[in-house]
């Protein structure tokens, strides 16, 4: 069964056939009125009607008849010369949801990284006392001994690079 687009989009937007006006003249109106409905609206619109909007709004912003709506009869054979309406204003396309957002860091790593950094003597049990000094609450072991572990073996291969200073070839 062919779904009625027309029933569809003229609730949406509460646009009729005025007597005597043309089914070209009402698709264009029904276009530009389905282009400024409400964002709640348009997404309770089914996925066949979105796309009849957008696919005849996107001919008739270049000078095409707008497609077939299911369900609408036209009162007479759509004339031959365009009637002026202004174009829709712009094509609605259903929004992606939002992305998610990263999640907030704290800067706990951060600050673990830091204190390692800062005090390569420190084991990582003094990572995470100082970590506790400062607030932190229920600081995971863990976590301190991976921080740690990553600092000192960022400086083990830092110290075990041989650097040479060489003069330019001239």
């Amino acid at each position: 069964m062919e779904q009625n687009l027309y029933l569809e989009l003229s609730t949406a937007t509460g646009v009729t056939l005025n007597a005597g006006e043309s089914g070209r003249a009402f698709l264009l109106r029904l276009l530009t009125a389905t282009s400024t409905i409400s964002e709640e609206k348009w997404n309770a619109l089914t996925e066949e009607a979105k796309g009849w909007f957008n696919d005849s709004a996107g001919l008739v912003s270049t000078n095409q008849e707008p497609l077939p709506l299911a369900g609408f009869v036209s009162p007479e054979p759509t004339p031959a010369t365009p009637v002026p309406v202004a174009a829709p204003k712009a094509i609605k396309t259903p929004k992606a949801p939002p992305a998610p957002a990263a999640p907030k860091a704290d800067g706990i790593m951060l600050r673990m990284r830091k204190h390692a950094l800062l005090n390569p003597t420190w084991t990582y049990q003094q990572v995470a006392a100082q970590m506790t000094a400062e607030g932190v609450q229920n600081v995971s072991i863990n976590s301190a001994w991976a921080c740690h572990t990553e600092v000192h073996n960022v400086l083990k291969a830092i110290a075990s690079l041989k650097w040479e200073v060489t003069k330019p070839a001239v």
